[in-house]
This record gives C-alpha cells, structure tokens and sequence, in this order.
C-alpha cells in the first residue's frame, strides 16, 4: 500500500484524531495498521503496525495474541490510567456490542523512543468474519508536552511519598527527643520550650523543601533569614541578637539539612539556658557561619555568652544528641570550646551538591 492509498484509507478516521494525519511525507513514521479476525486473532492486514511498535518485521511469524498483549501493556507507560484504560479496551473487544473506539494519550516505549500513540478501532468483516481494523497514529505535536507532563507527574507522586515519609520519621524524631528528655529530668516547661523551637524549624524546613526551584534542596541564606524571624520572636523575651553568615548559593539536601537544623536547635537551647543569665552585661549575641572547604562544609556556632569553663556537661542530653546527630551526616566536631568570653563548636561534614 502506498501512501496515497493509506490518505484515502484513514479518511473516515481521521476526524477523530487529535492532529492531521499527513503533514509528514514519511506516512509510515505517524500511521499504520492492523486488520485480524475476532474470533481466532489471525491476522489478515498488517501494515507496518508491528514495526512501527518496534517488535520488528518478523514478529508474525511466531505471532501470539495474548503475548502481544501481555508485552504491549509492558511497554506503555503508566499515565493517567493508560494501561488500564488499554485493558478494559482488550476486554471489550470480545463484546459482540462493541462497534468502534477511540483512545489516545497512551506513551509507549518502543526500546529505541517513545512515542504518544491515539488509536482508532472498528468492528468489521473481514473474509465473511467478524473482524477488527485497527489504526495507529503516532501524535508527533504533542510528545514533548505530554512527556514533561508525565515527568510533572512522576514528581509529584515522589514528593507526596517523600513528604509522607519525612513526616513520619520527624515525628518518630519528636516522640524519641521527649522520651529521652523525660528520662534526664527535664521539666515540662523545659521540653515544652525545645520542642516548639524543633517543630517550627521543620516546618520551615518542609517549606524551603517543596517551595524551592531545586526539589529536595535547601537554600540555606533564605532558611536561615525565616530562621532568624522565628528565633526572635519565640525568644523576644531574651533579647537574644541571632546572626548568621551563609557563604552565597550554598543548600543542603534534606537527608543533612533535618540533622543539622536538630544540631543548630540544641545549641541555641544550650544557649538559652546557660549563656546568658539574668545579671548578664552587654549584648547577647549567637552567631552561625556555613562555608565551603574544599569538598566539605564547615558549620560554626558561637555565642558571647558565660561560657561553660570548668563545667563537665559533656554527658548531657545536648551534647550526647549533638554527637550523635553529627555522625548521621558523617561528620566530625573539630573544636568544642568553653572558655569565659562565651561557647563555639566547629562541625565539618561532606557537601552532597546538587
């Protein structure tokens, strides 16, 4: 069949199509057909509708129906309930009732591209049975638009998991950081107070993860300006003056930037608690810097407070947590100082850009 008969061919056809059928003189590369016999599948028309699907030339010579359509169904890509929609269009083919169809938006990965397909099919006789005459268009002018779509898609169905997840193991987090302040004696002031700071930092964490243009990442100078506007205004009372210096473009992905927000957390709560008491003289200052060095990043927490010289709270909940929170992100404590001019802690860890 040449191309002029395969124009007259799909003439009834084509006002179901989404696109004209014939703007491209290669016919064979956009349509191509498929005629057999309900009752057994034999076929007894095929026009490149084997090879156009990337089965090949030889695929009638070992031709079975339902392989055929177990591999068709393996080969479409899940897209607005495409394969089931392919399904329940099998099953009808077997309805004496059933007269035509029409289905499109059906992605189909034919091992070398993939291709958006439409299809139109029709009951008809063919050598005095019935029989089915299929035609296959492949949708050139709408593939691109439709794959960034089924990539959209794709996306958010792993955010909605990934959001699920992280919801989870934060509050598993919250429930595990209140039993083990409970077991310290804390009071339940004292828990009320950090878990408030812990809450809103994830929360903002949560923001910065699924409002940003680089999914999973947090720009860390704009987490940390809401950061600061949160610290104020929870601990206004304390007059505390948090600053911070962020070296430009860097972000964290979530898997390290949920463990070091917990650190930067306890180590304000440290300094609330112990830095500045009630007759302390002078600004209260907390100061946060995150650099890059060479492959790695370097977080600093200072404040100018008391400091802890001659105090042994290396056994306390804040610094048995810190430890254990810098190992989650295979980090290392390089310097813990606690002298009379206030506290600075210094955390490497390597940097995984994205």
């Amino acid at each position: 069949m040449n191309n002029e008969e395969k124009k007259e061919l799909v003439k009834e056809f084509e006002p179901f199509f989404n696109v004209h059928l014939f703007i491209n003189e290669d016919v064979d590369e956009v349509v191509s057909f498929l005629g057999f016999t309900l009752e057994n599948h034999e076929i007894k028309y095929e026009d490149n509708f084997f090879n156009f699907l990337g089965f090949g030339n030889n695929y009638l010579d070992n031709f079975e129906w339902k392989k055929f359509i177990d591999t068709l169904l393996s080969r479409i890509i899940d897209y607005e309930n495409s394969i089931e929609r392919v399904q329940q269009l099998n099953n009808a083919l077997e309805d004496t009732e059933f007269k035509s169809a029409f289905i499109d938006n059906i992605f189909y990965d034919t091992g070398e591209k993939i291709i958006c397909l439409q299809a139109y099919l029709k009951n008809v006789i063919i050598d005095d049975k019935p029989g089915l005459f299929v035609t296959l268009i492949h949708d050139k002018e709408i593939i691109k638009d439709k794959l960034d779509l089924i990539e959209t898609s794709k996306q958010k169905d792993l955010l909605l998991k990934e959001v699920h997840h992280r919801v989870k193991n934060n509050l598993q987090i919250l429930n595990s950081l209140i039993n083990l302040q409970q077991r310290f004696g804390y009071s339940d002031h004292s828990i009320i107070d950090s878990m408030k700071l812990f809450i809103s930092s994830m929360a903002l964490i949560h923001e910065k993860i699924y409002q940003g243009n680089d999914w999973g990442y947090v720009d860390l100078s704009s987490f940390f300006n809401q950061f600061k506007a949160l610290f104020s205004e929870m601990y206004s009372s304390f007059e505390i003056n948090f600053k911070f210096n962020i070296e430009e473009g860097l972000s964290l992905d979530a898997q390290t930037m949920i463990p070091l927000i917990l650190i930067l957390n306890e180590e304000c709560i440290n300094s609330i608690k112990h830095a500045f008491p009630d007759d302390f003289e002078g600004e209260k200052e907390i100061f946060c810097r995150l650099e890059t060095e060479g492959e790695d990043i370097l977080f600093t927490y200072k404040d100018n407070g008391i400091g802890l010289e001659g105090s042994d709270n290396g056994g306390s909940l804040g610094q048995i947590l810190v430890t254990d929170l810098v190992k989650q992100i295979n980090g290392e404590i390089i310097i813990i100082d606690k002298h009379e001019k206030g506290f600075i802690s210094k955390i490497k860890f390597p940097h995984h850009k994205n």
